[in-house]
């Protein structure tokens, strides 16, 4: 029996096909249930094919037969595997025959006719089936097979939208899960991202922001983020901005500017700014995208060391200005103590020379006693000043022991030869030398050799050797090559609880109570001196045999010997000029000289006439003191040693000062001073030099 729609039902299925639905599933639903309704059958399914199987999308069942949305058959077991390979809608009018006939579910349910219309994909594949089943045999007419067909790819539509809307939906997410990533990622950033519109309006900040100014980003939204800039930082930020924007500034590497901002605590940050400007697809100016790089640790950490630096540069111009003062306080002060000595010990040492006897005599050796003791007193006080004041310079060089050691022992010979104590020292000296400055290392010599001598037993004995140290003493055979001085005596020894205090400044060791001179500053000065010089120093005693010194040094390599200077030819008289503003000096040198008949003393008082005197007189010794009206001592000497006639260039100069201030001597040398007498003067070493240089005939 073929049936035909009522008007009804045409009117309804006209406004079913005109609709729009929210997925496939839903237009399955109705489109069951309307054709249903239209087509007065049992029972109308929509499935789908999914590899063998067919899923049942949606159902609308009178019968009741158990067919669910969602089930899943095979597709034997279904229509589908057959009437798909058509091109069209089909129909079955009776299913006990026909090609339907072994499909066992239908013939349980009672179903006896067929109609179906397929599903079809975008690239023209069957996708799946709407069927109709019904209990009686029925023919479905062409109309009937036409709404199917147009149902079927309303459904087919329905089916293609709905992959659309999951490709968009994924996209959607896709695009949503990277706007979350990317805002999560700018948010969790400790720089602060900030848009701005054509206007200078924010339209975009991160939550970094919010850090900084206590402000949310909503808060923030179409403000002025100059605001927040420091007042007196606002124009740079702006020619900054002005700069970017105008597209002058965007790929240099420096287009980073440091400006302060507004925290909310009421601090200043300082932020670099580095941004670009932003154009839209119409190539029109859309803003500025900017980046703030939180840099207030560098830029105080900076800081810190310019007032650290700024502080230590003080603090070093503050310490040049006081040592450059005690440096000066000490020249000064040596000189001034100096020469008034200088005539003390000078006459004394004259009157000594004279007739003298009894208590005459004894007076004089008690002056001249007292200021050799104020003498060393001195001495000893201001190099211990220059040292606590860090002014004492040493001329580090390659010295030669052997040499330096006889200087030493001739210093203290006379001393000894007094109370019969022995000198003894190698016969041959070796060519050993050592790192130090020479004044210094023969001054530590001098003053362990006058203890020993002082400390020691009448007839006893001072012995002074060098040598590598032992790998057992107390310098590490494994810290380079050194060499060992060592001065002992046979005295009486130092207790054992006393050796630590040895080296105690004015500390002597209960010698205080005796008849030996001393200051007990001598040996805690000479081991800051050997300190000075990079050595070390230390003692061995054991009471009733005596102590032993030892003075270790970084050892120099050692240097062939040198030939003795030739001896200056005799001559029958000479003339010797001394360049002296003091009166007491010149009266000294003048009575001392006088013990050379064959010599005859020129004094000249003012440095500006002691170069044209030497020209004029071509004398055949120069005494020169340094401290002069006129000229210095050592542009007199500068001018003599450069003179065209080799009779001044060569002509012998001996330094007589009291200018002992560290390093002088070795200038003066340095400068072709021949020798540097200290003052106060030893009247016997002038007379030597005198000799030395102007031998009787």
């Amino acid at each position: 029996m073929e049936t035909t729609l009522s008007a009804g039902n045409r009117s309804m299925l006209r406004e079913l096909v005109s609709r729009s639905f929210g997925s496939a599933a839903e237009a399955a639903a109705e489109i069951c249930h309307l054709v249903r309704a239209a087509l007065g059958a049992d029972l109308v399914y929509v499935s789908c094919l999914d590899g063998d199987e067919v899923e049942i999308v949606a159902v609308d069942d009178a019968l009741d037969t158990g067919l669910l949305p969602g089930a899943r058959l095979p597709q034997d077991a279904t229509f589908c595997r057959r009437a798909l390979h058509g091109s069209g809608p089909q129909s079955a009018s009776d299913l006990e025959g026909g090609p339907y006939a072994d499909l066992a579910w239908p013939r349980a349910a009672g179903l006896r006719s067929y109609a179906m219309s397929p599903l079809w994909s975008g690239d023209g594949k069957a996708t799946g089936t709407l069927s109709v089943l019904d209990r009686r045999p029925r023919e479905f007419g062409e109309e009937e097979l036409a709404v199917l067909e147009l149902l079927g790819g309303l459904l087919s539509r329905e089916q293609r939208l709905d992959q659309v809307r999951a490709r968009e939906a994924s996209r959607a997410a896709e695009l949503e899960a990277s706007d979350g990533r990317y805002r999560s990622l700018v948010d969790d950033l400790g720089d602060i991202v900030v848009e701005i519109g054509p206007t200078g309006q924010i339209t975009y900040v991160n939550a970094a922001w919010s850090k900084l100014s206590g402000l949310s980003i909503e808060e923030m939204v179409g403000k002025d983020m100059m605001e927040h800039v420091h007042p007196d930082d606002r124009m740079l930020a702006a020619e900054h901005m002005a700069e970017v924007l105008s597209g002058a500034d965007t790929v240099r590497p420096d287009a980073a500017r440091e400006v302060r901002f507004l925290a909310a605590d009421g601090s200043l940050r300082w932020m670099s700014v580095r941004g670009r400007a932003v154009f839209g697809d119409d190539g029109q100016l859309a803003g500025f995208l900017g980046i703030l790089h939180d840099v207030t640790a560098r830029v105080e950490a900076e800081q810190a060391v310019r007032d650290a630096l700024s502080e230590a540069e003080a603090a070093r111009d503050e310490a040049e200005r006081a040592s450059s003062a005690k440096s000066e306080f000490l020249s000064r002060m040596s000189h001034e103590l100096r020469t008034p000595l200088n005539a003390i010990l000078g006459f004394s040492q004259l009157l000594e020379l004279g007739d003298l006897s009894g208590e005459d005599a004894e007076n004089v050796e008690h002056i001249s006693r007292a200021g050799r003791h104020l003498l060393d007193l001195i001495n000893e006080v201001l190099d211990v000043v220059r040292i606590e004041a860090g002014v004492l310079s040493l001329s580090l060089e390659p010295v030669d022991v052997g040499e330096v050691v006889t200087e030493s022992l001739d210093l203290v010979r006379t001393a000894a030869t007094r109370r019969g104590i022995t000198l003894r020292a190698p016969d041959r000296l070796n060519g050993a030398r050592v790192v130090a400055d020479r004044q210094r290392l023969k001054q530590v010599l001098v003053n362990l050799l006058s203890n020993a001598v002082k400390y020691n037993r009448d007839g006893g004995e001072v012995l002074l050797s060098w040598a590598a140290p032992e790998s057992s003493s107390t310098a590490d055979a494994g810290d380079g090559d050194w060499l060992r001085v060592s001065v002992r005596d046979t005295g009486r020894g130092i207790p054992a609880d006393r050796l630590d205090d040895v080296f105690t400044p004015f500390d002597r060791l209960g010698a205080e109570g005796t008849d030996v001179e001393g200051t007990g500053v001598g040996l805690s000065l000479t081991r800051t001196l050997v300190e000075a010089l990079g050595g070390r120093i230390g003692l061995e005693s054991e009471v009733g045999r005596g102590s032993t010194f030892w003075v270790d040094l970084p050892a120099a390599p050692r240097s062939p010997a040198e030939p003795a200077d030739a001896a200056a030819d005799p001559g029958l008289s000479h003339t010797v000029l001394y360049v002296e503003d003091n009166p007491s000096n010149i009266t000294l040198v003048r009575r001392v000289l006088a013990r050379r008949p064959h010599v005859r003393l020129m004094v000249v008082q003012d440095g500006a006439e002691a170069v044209e005197a030497a020209r004029e007189l071509l004398p055949d010794l120069l005494l020169l003191d340094l401290h002069l009206p006129g000229m210095h001592g050592a542009g007199i000497l500068a001018a003599l040693r450069s003179s065209d006639d080799p009779r001044l260039s060569k002509l012998p100069i001996v330094v007589v000062t009291a200018d002992l201030t560290t390093g002088n001597e070795r200038r003066m040398i340095d400068a072709g001073a021949t020798l540097f007498l200290p003052k106060p003067i030893d009247v016997h070493q002038l007379l030597s030099v005198v000799d030395d240089h102007l031998p009787q005939s």
